[in-house]
């Protein structure tokens, strides 16, 4: 909970790097000519996901913004393509849930949980 001219805490971001892998439908930043750059545009906007960067690739066309909140990644299946998963923990938030939901997706496809029993799980602990 954040009071009237509290200043809040900021959110706990850390990356997860995919090598030699991507997942698809992301959203061009033209502007990104290097990973830093790449991923720190994912970071300064608040519905990004992750990142994917592909240093062959012409200027301009190098990286792309995930914003789904669960999507697959195609592990292992691109050359040279690295995708970066953003984990962001904000206080007051329900971030930790939703990391630990994306978790296990990304890890277990049969998982059948849905994101408010995980909420549950994770707050119960």
């Amino acid at each position: 909970m954040v009071f009237a001219g509290a200043v809040p805490e900021p959110c706990n971001e850390t990356w997860t790097i995919y090598k030699h892998s991507n997942m698809f439908g992301g959203s061009r930043l033209p502007s990104a000519d290097s990973v830093t750059s790449c991923l720190q545009g994912c970071k300064v906007n608040r519905r990004c996901r992750g990142a994917d960067y592909n240093s062959a690739n012409p200027v301009g066309w190098r990286c792309y913004l995930q914003f789904a909140a669960i999507a697959r990644i195609n592990m292992g299946k691109f050359s040279g393509i690295s995708h970066y998963s953003l984990t962001r923990i904000c206080p007051g938030t329900l971030s930790l849930a939703l990391a630990a939901y994306s978790s296990v997706v990304r890890t277990s496809v049969s998982d059948r949980r849905t994101f408010p029993a995980c909420a549950r799980t994770v707050v119960d602990r």
